[in-house]
């Protein structure tokens, strides 16, 4: 029996690290022992008892209690304290997700102790290095030994950065071990899709009131804290909106706030009284996944919603000038709009007019937790890990 710890800090870890433990449960419960250690980075009031039910996934062995403050994550106590626990723990491996400072500092303590790494989700580059999400993913894979890649694409990143795909036993974060995975939250997308998935009333009361609606997020500080993006960003859901389309709005509790500073009184009104504006509060993981199944089109500037506008087969514009999913670029089925109000609109009509059909399964086929389970139990058997 090997122990594996997964280090998670943010509600779309949780849910990443859910399909790991749903493949343990059904195919690997007594080959992997798999612990939660949940840094506490984030709090969400969406990651309730329920949502641990809903997702079949155990409650954290460990809540660390460190957050951001003013958007300041301290990792060096973060990592320190991750270290203190693998140490006491002396799991096999060590597994992270993704792009967060918690990802990170889960790397940092894995370096100290010696422990070997997992990095689901490797590779992922947006080449926008004042993006926090690319400092933290590009410093994760130099640490990690094993790097399980969403992508071909991917893996083709980090090809360019020097890393080989030819490599042999035994492994360490200087000789790594490079997989394409498929992306493990296309097997949530799959698992839950056909789940009956409960909405809060106010949302089953406006679907009952609009024919369609284009699913609307924006959460990233490049975005939210400047000014000019954000009133940019407002105008073009506007724009839309004078086409008679509605608009489903979840609106970040930053994005709310910023929104009150930046915009005065009038325009604010205005924006929250458009007949064609649906402004909601955030939704939780299992109504998002049937606002997007249901959407016409989606709006946002998150790497996960992107993917899973793909996953949906639903055209997306994404409010940045990069992505790190290029595959939905080449596939013609995402167009980059940056914040420019004309552009949004722009795009908006190029999808009515020109709405995607073709949706190769460029993030695998579903099952890639049992395939990332199976390389742990064969690595660690292999290299005599105990």
């Amino acid at each position: 029996m090997y122990k594996i710890i997964s280090i998670l800090g943010a509600r779309p870890q949780f849910i990443k690290a859910a399909a790991l433990c749903r493949a343990i449960k059904e195919s690997y419960s007594f080959q992997l022992e798999h612990y939660i250690l949940h840094t506490g980075q984030h709090y969400d009031d969406n990651m309730s008892a329920v949502f641990f039910e809903e997702l079949q996934l155990d409650s954290p062995l460990y809540h660390l209690d460190i957050r951001s403050d003013n958007n300041v994550f301290p990792m060096q106590e973060a990592a320190d304290r991750i270290k203190d626990i693998l140490l006491t723990e002396k799991p096999s491996m060590i597994v992270v997700y993704g792009d967060t400072y918690s990802t990170l500092a889960g790397a940092i303590a894995a370096e100290k102790t010696g422990i070997p790494l997992a990095h689901i989700e490797a590779g992922m580059r947006s080449y926008d290095e004042t993006m926090p999400e690319e400092i933290n993913r590009v410093e994760t894979d130099k640490l990690a030994t094993y790097l399980f890649c969403s992508t071909q694409t991917a893996v083709k990143n980090l090809q360019k950065e020097g890393y080989s795909l030819h490599t042999h036993p035994p492994y360490h974060s200087k000789n790594k071990k490079i997989m394409f995975s498929g992306d493990i939250m296309y097997d949530n997308a799959l698992y839950f899709s056909n789940k009956n998935i409960r909405l809060n009333s106010q949302l089953q009361n406006l679907l009952q009131e609009i024919p369609s609606y284009v699913l609307t997020t924006l959460h990233r500080q490049h975005n939210t804290d400047n000014a000019y993006r954000l009133k940019e960003f407002i105008q073009g859901l506007l724009l839309i909106a004078e086409n008679k389309q509605h608009i489903l709005f979840a609106v970040h509790p930053r994005t709310k706030k910023m929104m009150q500073t930046f915009l005065d009184e009038k325009n604010y009104n205005t924006f929250l009284s458009d007949e064609y504006i649906h402004c909601v509060e955030p939704l939780s993981f299992f109504e998002m996944m049937y606002m997007e199944k249901n959407a016409r089109m989606i709006i946002t500037d998150s790497g996960g919603v992107q993917k899973e506008a793909y996953f949906y087969k639903k055209p997306c514009i994404i409010i940045r000038d990069e992505t790190e999913w290029e595959e939905l670029l080449t596939y013609h089925v995402a167009r980059l709009s940056d914040a420019k109000a004309e552009a949004i609109l722009q795009n908006y009509l190029y999808f009515i007019q020109h709405s995607p059909v073709h949706f190769p399964l460029i993030f695998g086929n579903g099952t890639a937790a049992h395939y990332i389970c199976k390389e742990i139990i064969e690595i660690l058997e292999s290299e005599n890990i105990s």
